[in-house]
């Protein structure tokens, strides 16, 4: 009877299509930016932002669904001519068209081929639009999109926005208090400016009433009116001096400004006074729009989605912290903790379906998470700041460092000895489970951001300056590698006690021999690297500024990046198996992924019993291929897409019948 290598987890071989590589888990719905929003009715809306994002809701914001944009460019503008007909423009002269009511996207060509950024879209057909942009760009279509003509605009201010009564009558508005009329679809345009606005201030959302009454909102707070279908403009009281987005009138008397700093204002007399609204939000919010007099929307900063079902009171339908989390440790496949800027410490006991902010005790930021079981964990940052849980993060206390320096990070080994290290070379270490800690000699005054133990006694320190120390006795003492670099290194790990990696600016380092020597990685993607994971040796992942991640499948020969679809900077990376992690970053992001963050289709197995460590690593070992556990027989070798590669007759560990098989992940069955 065959039976199965009680080590390995072998499933049901059935093809699956994977999720979209990395999905939110905070913010919700998602966390980019959002810029252009257009509802449909009360139920149905769709919004535009960073880094590729299209957002639809069809139960009043209840639930939301990313559509698929095939750009990570940020898109700036989104405009239905009816319920099925769409466009979306954005950065690099991007048009997005949808003929099945946003559900699928596909690029309309510029033959032009203008390159620069379009910030409006603008239909009042599903065959007649406009799009304008950066520099006076106006294009223009009779074809619903399949053909774009450029237009004279006799400006070369950006154009950030458009109202369109008719195929014939239209007004564009934008930088340099630039305004244009045309009467005659855009063939011909009248310009206005408004004096006292420079090159970089001016007009950014424009609303008309009816045929003659229109309103524009500006940079510097500023409303303005006219009563003559835009011939001429009068300045009204203004409600702010700081900057407005977005305008929208549910009738003559009543209408809605929205700006910086989370700013809301209502009027109810046509503009002659604005109340403010409670803010909601601290980021800017950049468009507001109605279906009808009571139901309106409003996105921003922060991926801010704001909500009013009878015209006059708000409520927030995006959610979850948004402070920065610098740091994300899982104790198991549930089980993980988060902590980052003002003293922020959130915690799963669902792999991440929840998030619950934790109380810290603290405002100081935390940089560094550590546990060294299910329930003992620590967190360090500012001012010397240590925190101790034990029971799994749930609650957390102050221990006593006696260091008023910041700690970038923090490591144990086990539950009682630990490290932490920071500012000007500190490094410290408890014996006793942060009771006290104690300072020892690292020999330098330069930064230290990143600690790794791979045993009691060996461990490294990363820093500025290319800093890289080791140590080979618990931290008594500690010696120089040398890095061949001057950049700052911010994470090391190993995978082994001879292999490891170091991540830094615009850097990648690796060494096969424990560090006696560092090599710098030939492709390094050229950005800022925040973190490092490897599973094995085998398998890693990168993170980094403008929302950057990278996985290798070949001990680091290749780095291949994924599609994390955002910009935002991510600052740390921790998976639980092959396939299951999670990643970290500004304004509270957490990303999560079970399929190893990839898009690709992959091949799964199903088997009768679990265990944790299912992945055998191969490796070479005095010339014979090693298998990393002392097993004996003849086991069958399948890669992990289920495909049978050959037999292998295993003595103590050690493979005899040597065929040539490249290190990797693959199953054994007996």
């Amino acid at each position: 009877m065959r039976k199965i290598f009680p080590l390995l987890l072998i499933m049901l071989l059935s093809l699956i299509q994977a999720k979209s590589g990395w999905e939110w888990q905070n913010p919700l719905p998602q966390g980019n930016i959002l810029i252009d929003i257009f509802a449909f009715n009360e139920n149905r809306v769709m919004a535009v932002g960073d880094a590729g994002t299209i957002l639809e809701s069809r139960d009043g914001g209840k639930n939301w669904e990313r559509k698929q944009s095939g750009t990570l460019s940020n898109l700036i503008s989104i405009y239905f001519a009816n319920p099925e007909k769409g466009w979306v423009v954005g950065e690099d002269a991007l048009i997005l068209h949808s003929a099945d009511s946003g559900q699928t996207w596909s690029k309309q060509i510029n033959p032009m081929e203008i390159k620069l950024p379009l910030y409006e879209v603008n239909f009042i057909s599903p065959l007649v639009g406009w799009a304008a942009g950066a520099d006076g760009t106006i294009l223009k279509t009779i074809n619903g999109g399949l053909d774009w003509t450029s237009l004279e605009s006799n400006t070369d201010f950006d154009i950030e926005t458009s109202f369109f009564l008719d195929e014939e009558r239209g007004w564009m508005a934008g930088l340099g208090g630039t305004i244009l009329k045309t009467t005659d679809g855009g063939e011909n345009w009248s310009i206005q400016i408004k004096d006292g606005y420079g090159l970089y201030r001016g007009f950014f959302s424009i609303f008309f009433q009816n045929d003659t009454t229109g309103w524009l909102v500006a940079s510097n707070g500023k409303v303005f009116n006219s009563q003559n279908a835009g011939e001429t403009w009068e300045e009204k009281s203004s409600p702010t001096s700081d900057p407005l987005f977005g305008i929208h009138f549910t009738s003559d008397q009543v209408g809605w400004v929205v700006g910086d700093y989370g700013q809301m204002f209502k009027t109810e007399n046509g503009g002659e006074t604005w109340a403010q609204h409670e803010t909601l939000s601290d980021g800017f919010l950049s468009s507001i729009h109605f279906s009808s007099s009571n139901h309106g929307w409003v996105v921003g900063k922060s991926s801010i989605i704001l909500k009013t079902q009878n015209g006059t009171n708000w409520e927030k339908i995006s959610y979850g912290p948004y402070n920065s989390l610098n740091a994300v440790f899982f104790s198991d496949s549930k089980t993980g903790t988060a902590v980052g800027m003002n003293g922020r410490i959130i915690h799963t006991k669902n792999a991440g379906v929840n998030w619950d902010t934790i109380p810290s005790g603290t405002d100081h930021a935390l940089y560094g998470v550590h546990f060294s079981g299910k329930l003992h964990g620590w967190a360090a940052g500012n001012e010397g700041t240590i925190l101790h849980t034990i029971d799994g993060g749930e609650s957390w206390n102050h221990q006593m460092s006696g260091c008023t320096s910041t700690f970038n990070d923090i490591c144990f080994v086990n539950t009682t000895n630990g490290y932490a290290t920071g500012m000007n070379g500190i490094i410290m270490r408890t014996s006793d489970g942060g009771a006290h800690w104690d300072s020892l000699t690292s020999g330098v005054n330069s930064t230290l951001n990143s600690l790794f133990f791979i045993s009691e006694n060996t461990g490294w320190a990363v820093g500025s300056s290319g800093i890289i120390l080791a140590t080979t006795n618990s931290g008594n003492s500690w010696y120089l590698q040398e890095s061949g670099v001057s950049w700052t290194l911010n994470s090391v790990f190993f995978s082994s006690p001879d292999t490891g990696w170091i991540a830094g600016y615009k850097t990648l380092l690796y060494t096969t021999d424990g560090g006696n020597n560092w090599y710098e990685h030939h492709n390094t993607p050229d950005i800022t690297l925040e973190s490092v994971f490897f599973m094995d040796n085998i398998h890693g992942w990168l993170v980094g500024k403008d929302g950057s991640c990278y996985r290798t499948t070949d001990a680091g020969g290749t780095w291949i990046k994924q599609e994390c679809m955002i910009t935002k900077g991510l600052n740390d990376v921790f998976f639980v198996d092959y396939y299951t992690g999670w990643t970290v970053g500004t304004e509270g992001t957490i990303l999560t992924t079970s399929n190893s963050g990839t898009t690709e289709i992959l091949q799964s197995f199903i088997v009768p019993s679990v265990l944790p460590k299912f992945v055998i690593p191969l490796y070479s070992q005095n010339n014979k291929l090693v298998i990393n556990k002392t097993i004996t027989g003849t086991f069958s070798l399948y890669n992990t897409n289920g495909t049978f590669i050959t037999k292998l007759d295993v003595m103590s560990g050690v493979i005899h019948n040597q065929e040539p098989i490249a290190s990797g992940m693959y199953f054994l069955k007996k």
